[in-house]
């Protein structure tokens, strides 16, 4: 069944009228929070201002009423929001774009950023089972506390384990860009989370030469600066028959014949050695 992903409307009333098409065509409805725009983007689960952390999982628990009402099967937040982010580091240098204020790592300790992150995910995973639509977090921002330790057992790796109401979304760009962040291999990284992960996102994207939201090709090539996003999708896709696939190249940087190229291969990526 063909799924379509909603969230960032510009109004009330033009998400309304988006979830009346989706559902007209017959397809699976899923959320990616906020539904309609609006400032922070995310819950600030993370902020230092305890107020604030609060009213993030109270939104949270807003958004999965919101997500079953909509008869969604799934709503996607960014986790860790906002970001983490080391002292020192010229992140802005490496890539990286915050839509959202980051948070100083100094004000988390390690213990504390784990412990208050185990209580958030058991939050949205009792929240999410209770109404009976799944919790998406796509990884986001550059902290490297959560995939510290051993690929078996990385923190984001604990964190969501024993919660089967949750699931991993894996950004190709954004994951390549975490790698090169702190000297990993992309590739490798992902795999510690295929288990876990249920939706990927195509994001094609080369940092070394400044290009981003292009049509992914099978083409991309990681020794020449693009995330693996071909690899990943080519190794998850035939394993996981229900991964949810969003095509996330900018339709402006794209002709017709790129389109249809890159949807044709995707829709044969089941097929692919």
């Amino acid at each position: 069944m063909a799924r379509g992903g909603t969230g960032f409307f510009e109004s009330d009333r033009s998400a309304a009228e988006a979830l009346t098409e989706v559902r007209r065509r017959g397809w699976a409805v899923g959320v990616h929070w906020p539904l309609v725009f609006k400032d922070p983007q995310q819950p600030r689960w993370f902020d230092s201002r305890a107020a604030v952390r609060q009213a993030g999982l109270d939104e949270a628990t807003e958004a999965v009423r919101v997500a079953a009402g909509a008869g969604a099967d799934y709503v996607l937040f960014h986790f860790p929001w906002p970001g983490l982010l080391e002292s020192g580091v010229d992140y802005f240098a490496q890539g990286w774009c915050f839509t959202t204020p980051p948070v100083a790592e100094a004000d988390w300790p390690p213990a504390a950023t784990v412990a208050w992150a185990d209580e958030v995910l058991g939050r949205l995973d009792d929240s999410g089972r209770a109404a009976g639509v799944e919790i998406v977090l796509e990884l986001d921002g550059p902290s490297r506390l959560f995939y510290a330790g051993p690929p078996e057992g990385d923190v984001l790796t604990r964190l969501m384990e024993g919660r089967p109401g949750l699931g991993l979304c894996l950004d190709t760009g954004r994951l390549g860009l975490l790698a090169l962040t702190h000297g990993q291999e992309p590739l490798a990284l992902a795999r510690r989370w295929y288990r876990q992960t249920s939706h990927l996102h195509l994001h094609a994207a080369n940092w070394r030469e400044h290009v981003n939201h292009v049509p992914i090709s099978p083409d991309h090539r990681a020794s020449d600066g693009w995330a693996p996003a071909a690899d990943i999708a080519r190794e998850l896709a035939p394993a996981r028959p229900g991964l949810r696939l969003v095509l996330e190249h900018s339709p402006s940087l794209a002709t017709p014949e790129e389109h249809e190229a890159t949807h044709r291969w995707v829709r044969n990526l089941p097929n692919q050695d």
